[in-house]
């Protein structure tokens, strides 16, 4: 039988949200969620963030999307705007680029001096399967984005960093990707 991921994705949600009613009518709580990978790969709106309660597997992956597009938007609500132009970029993992494109998006609404490109690295170091932002290497982030105009400042997620905040997985640090 050919694998489809997306079809198997929807199922899978199908069955987890049975389990989850069975438990809200037995305790009184929703006591089983799907990972946020889950809803991206059958291409499914991701909860909000009250869906999630208390956020208790968030280190697992469940509800991280919904709790940082619930902050993004709370504190994007705080920003005053600076009203000089300015142009950064920032690079992710395929997975997150559509989220961080979601609250991009949000910024410049707000703060309309602002330009910033999200560009999805495309994982060749560990193989394109692979989409999270926390195994980017500084190799392949050099390899797509050199030559494109990036502005005053490239950010990255800090989990493409080893703890220390200096180094990426290849072994190249930041300074030496800047460099580049």
């Amino acid at each position: 039988k050919k694998i489809n991921e997306k079809t198997d994705a929807l199922n899978t949600l199908d069955i987890i949200d049975e389990y989850a009613m069975k438990c809200i009518e037995k305790y009184g709580e929703r006591r089983v969620y799907a990972s946020d990978e889950f809803y991206l790969i059958a291409e499914k709106e991701m909860p909000d963030s009250e869906f999630y309660g208390d956020f208790l597997q968030l280190e697992n992956g469940i509800g991280l999307w919904s709790l940082l597009l619930s902050e993004a938007k709370d504190a994007i609500c705080d920003v005053e705007p600076f009203g000089e132009q300015r142009h950064i970029s920032i690079a992710t993992g395929v997975a997150a680029a559509p989220l961080i494109r979601k609250i991009v998006s949000m910024c410049e609404e707000k703060l309309t001096g602002l330009r910033c490109d999200v560009f999805a690295i495309k994982n060749k170091f560990f193989g394109e399967k692979i989409t999270v932002a926390g195994l980017v290497t500084a190799t392949d982030i050099y390899e797509q984005l050199n030559g494109k105009e990036l502005g005053s400042k490239l950010l990255i997620p800090s989990c493409m960093l080893r703890n220390e905040g200096d180094m990426f997985l290849d072994s190249i640090t930041v300074e030496a990707l800047s460099d580049r």
